[in-house]
């Protein structure tokens, strides 16, 4: 192993971790008042997006099993935080999105993460912004993750000088974050 490569990379993972620190240390992430697990907010942040996705299309992304995330849909549409419809194109296929008022609260999550976080990315420009949003995801591409469903979705939530910007980064905070 490349002693000066591995050294750098646990620079740059330092620095990540610094700034997840930064928004943790307020305590906030969302859907506090329901006890979800990792898995389960990995969920949540894909199907918050704008439109639907098939469970095997989730389940890709994510890098998982369809019947893993088969077993935790029950309870994500049980609390309200889900809707799963038969695809009338293709009545094989369920389809998942977040309900409003979930997709609200990731939302909303999301842009005070980035607000929060700004300031400790003021010395960068923007073009430096797209570069930085670009490396992270050759890095995330070069996983091999599904068929590239968790790249398209992250590349959608990511433009990197707007205020979706860090919304990857912050679902990974959230999902991280202690439940309950």
């Amino acid at each position: 192993m490349d002693e000066d490569r591995v050294g750098l990379l646990h620079g740059v993972l330092r620095s990540m971790t610094t700034l997840t620190r930064v928004f943790a240390a307020r305590g906030t992430h969302p859907f506090k008042d329901r006890a979800l697990g990792r898995r389960e907010m990995d969920v949540m942040f894909f199907v918050s997006q704008p439109g639907t996705m098939t469970v095997r299309r989730l389940a890709e992304a994510l890098g998982v099993t369809s019947g893993a995330i088969s077993q935790v849909l029950p309870k994500l549409e049980r609390i309200g935080l889900i809707a799963v419809d038969v695809d009338p194109l293709d009545r094989r296929h369920r389809l998942v999105r977040a309900t409003e008022s979930a997709a609200a609260e990731v939302t909303a999550f999301q842009d005070e993460y980035v607000r929060t976080l700004l300031p400790e990315f003021h010395p960068l420009s923007d073009s430096e912004l797209v570069e930085l949003d670009r490396l992270l995801a050759k890095v995330h591409s070069a996983q091999g993750v599904g068929d590239g469903a968790t790249a398209a979705v992250l590349a959608a939530e990511s433009a990197a000088v707007t205020p979706a910007a860090g919304r990857a980064v912050a679902a990974e905070f959230a999902a991280e974050a202690p439940s309950g």
